[in-house]
């Protein structure tokens, strides 16, 4: 059975209001639920992001690092079967 994480959500809610051990027990782990989410202007939001990502304005500006060019002997080692991709052959 596949549940969305926003039900599972809305079942800790629930179950958070009608049982005080599972609330507790929500509360000492410290994952919040969706309930508890503080709105963010987009700004904010930005800021947030860029902090958690460790950049600055200035860093997410900046031109990326090349990427280095594809390691013939690590796709031979591939788990994927023993055929190369089109691109290496």
């Amino acid at each position: 059975m596949k549940i969305s994480w926003v039900t599972l959500d809305r079942f800790c809610q629930d179950e958070a209001q009608v049982n005080e051990e599972i609330n507790r027990t929500i509360e000492c782990n410290g994952r919040p639920l969706r309930s508890t989410a503080e709105p963010l202007s987009d700004d904010e939001l930005l800021a947030k992001l860029g902090v958690l990502a460790g950049a600055g304005r200035s860093s997410r500006n900046a031109a990326a690092p090349p990427r280095p060019a594809p390691d013939r002997a690590a796709a031979q080692r591939s788990t994927h079967g023993d055929a190369l991709p089109s691109w290496l052959s």
